[in-house]
């Protein structure tokens, strides 16, 4: 701890040079070490790692392996047919989310395999995904340096760095650590621009600053649509709206001339113009507009297709586990910056008062309208509250609800609560220094949301011993734990139940940074860990890769370019077109008898209801695990899945690839 305080000297000039790249190689570390041991996780994941390994292969395999057939009117149909500007999952393209993302993935797949589509694996395409999330982690100190105090950036890195839901999106090939990663930097040139809007500054830096606005608001929309553009006018309008005018600038939003918006457009069009040229060619900007219409505007105002409705306050209430350890003054720490009382800048150590009354806080006043009302609030801790609070309300508000949505305001949640942790532990010291011989000692019991904290803490360690007996006591857990990982289990529940009773002594103390350091050590190891054991057994997927490991010798043959070994499946998870390489046939129980009856060889995913047919027609079952039949109805899913195999699947070695 000394260490790290001595590295995030102020006074340091090569501080930012040491802890961001530490904080960069910490967190990407995490993330790749526990991404290789995941299987490919149903469903999002399985389409963004597919589109783009057909997006790879599109561009590496030779000419007579490509399928680029398309419809009658011209729109792209088979797996190769939309190149690098249209993403395509199997034989549909893919259109509701931007191409960054795809992108990305595909030139990380092609480095990493040398050009070999082949040799590929889901780790692969999660690279990306590590690190925009280590990337994250690093900007944010270095944003937060020029807001808060050293230590309380730093402390605001590392409570993004081990925040369980930026872990575990960062490893998996989505596109969520990508838009928090732009949204960031979007967001630090915002402020760069708006924290000098009352300096004299030349026209060059002015310009600079504009262009990084606009070029990372473009990245942005690449990344996932309007989210970013979103946040960020949300932001401006709500800067425009609460900061006060001062003398050498009497008006809110004349700064935004210095936004440059002729620059934003340049730079926008010289951003999206040549993608959207692309998409305009292939499908059509009407139908592709209209997409858009459906994903954003539609899903967004009713909910979305799949059901992901929750109501107001469901991200609120999750952020308790989410942005753990920092939700332990998420609260206080917004209600603090309205009413302008974090610590921002000053240091701890150069409070040196011995005067009783600094302690002396105002008389408690009746609650009116216009308490809401910011009287003193500064320029950092408007600005972080103009990112997090409207933009938060919009994902309240809107019908459609999963846990990832808010990960971009998770920064300035980050910065705020870092701060507030600073200013918990200077009221505790100064208390103390206040304090006489005579009058008593300020308490040190826990407060009930710090009880709470503790509990959301042990949660996951209790899960852990939980699951160990239901792995021991259940035949359906595969494959079942070996004693190397039952003993890893049930060592980590110890370890982090007594890391958690460590971690309340300290909260007693109020040191914020120690508590950064047990969030370090408790959260890293735990999560990695109990992820790289129990997530192979119980995340969606983890049954479509049981049923493909016995497949996994003829599963290039199904991208032979003549005679391939034909798959069809009564499974329908998104995974099977992955593991499949996108050659799956996602068939009705109805119609799998009459497909293997007209192939003389072929490998399927069937109902074991079907077993006996299947076998009277040359089918050998060569694995079988407890499942479920996707087209069946509900009620009747529940099935044994066999995995069969009908003639020889091995062509003569010449047909091998």
């Amino acid at each position: 701890m000394r260490m790290l305080k001595a590295l995030a000297q102020p006074g340091r000039w090569y501080t930012p040079f040491v802890i961001a790249p530490g904080v960069f190689l910490l967190a990407l570390f995490i993330a790749l070490h526990t991404a290789r041991a995941l299987p490919p996780i149903d469903r999002d994941e399985c389409r963004f790692a597919q589109a783009s390994r057909q997006m790879f292969e599109s561009t590496t395999l030779p000419a007579h392996l490509l399928d680029l057939r398309v419809d009658e009117k011209g729109v792209p149909k088979g797996l190769h047919a939309g190149s690098w500007a249209v993403p395509m999952f199997a034989e549909t393209p893919r259109l509701n989310k931007p191409p960054l993302i795809y992108w990305l993935q595909s030139l990380s797949a092609r480095v990493l395999t040398d050009n070999r589509p082949l040799l590929d694996a889901i780790w692969m395409y999660r690279v990306p995904s590590a690190i925009c999330y280590a990337l994250s982690c690093a900007a944010l100190y270095l944003l937060a340096r020029g807001m808060v105090r050293h230590h309380a950036a730093l402390l605001a890195s590392i409570l993004l760095l081990v925040s369980p839901m930026m872990l575990w999106d960062a490893l998996q090939a989505r596109s969520d650590e990508l838009l928090t990663f732009t949204t960031l930097l979007t967001m630090a040139a915002l402020w760069g621009i708006w924290s000098r809007r009352d300096q004299h500054t030349t026209p060059l830096g002015r310009t600079l600053r504009a262009a990084a606005f606009w070029l990372c608001m473009g990245l942005g929309i690449l990344s996932k649509g309007p989210i970013t553009p979103m946040i960020a006018g949300l932001c401006i309008i709500s800067l425009c709206i609460f900061s006060k005018p001062s003398s050498t600038n009497p008006s809110r939003c004349r700064w935004l001339l210095q936004l440059n918006p002729l620059l934003g457009i340049v730079i926008l069009a010289l951003t999206l113009a040549p993608w959207l040229i692309a998409i305009d060619h292939a499908v059509g900007l009407p139908n592709y507009a209209r997409i858009v219409y459906d994903e954003f505007v539609l899903r967004g105002t009713t909910g979305s297709r799949e059901g992901h409705f929750a109501p107001p306050g469901f991200h609120l209430l999750l952020s308790a586990a989410l942005l753990w350890p920092a939700s332990l003054v998420f609260i206080d720490a917004l209600r603090r910056a309205w009413k302008g009382r974090l610590r921002t800048s000053v240091s701890v150590s150069t409070i040196t008062t011995t005067d009783p009354t600094a302690t002396t806080q105002p008389p408690r006043r009746r609650w009116s309208f216009r308490s809401l009302i910011p009287t003193h609030i500064r320029d950092v801790e408007l600005f972080l509250l103009a990112w997090l609070v409207p933009a938060w309300i919009v994902f309240e508000l809107s019908p459609a609800k999963l846990p990832h949505y808010p990960m971009p305001l998770y920064p300035a949640a980050c910065i705020l609560c870092a701060a507030m942790l600073f200013t918990r532990e200077h009221d505790f010291r100064r208390t103390i220094r206040t304090t006489d011989e005579t009058s008593p000692a300020p308490s040190t019991r826990l407060a009930v949301g710090d009880i709470i904290w503790i509990v959301i803490a042990c949660i996951p360690f209790l899960l852990c011993g939980i699951f160990v007996t239901y792995a021991l006591l259940s035949p359906s857990i595969q494959p079942p734990l070996s004693t190397t990982n039952t003993i890893t289990l049930i060592g980590l529940a110890i370890y982090g139940c007594f890391g958690v009773y460590s971690a309340a002594k300290v909260l007693r103390t109020r040191r914020a940074l120690w508590i950064g350091f047990f969030a370090i050590i408790i959260s890293l190891p735990a999560l990695s860990v109990a992820i790289r054991t129990i997530g192979p057994r119980t995340l969606p997927g983890s049954l479509t890769a049981r049923l493909f490991k016995p497949l996994t010798p003829v599963v290039p043959l199904m991208t032979l370019p003549d005679n391939p070994l034909p798959f069809a499946s009564v499974y329908h998870e998104d995974s099977v077109v992955f593991w499949s390489r996108g050659r799956a046939e996602r068939l009705h129980t109805s119609a799998m008898l009459d497909w293997l009856r007209a192939r003389p060889r072929a490998a399927a995913i069937i109902d074991e209801r079907q077993l006996a047919e299947a076998q009277a027609l040359g089918c050998v079952s060569i694995y079988s695990t407890a499942g479920e039949n996707s087209t069946m109805p509900k009620g009747q899913r529940d099935t044994i899945l066999h995995v069969v195999i009908k003639g020889e699947p091995f062509p003569s070695k010449a047909q091998q690839p």
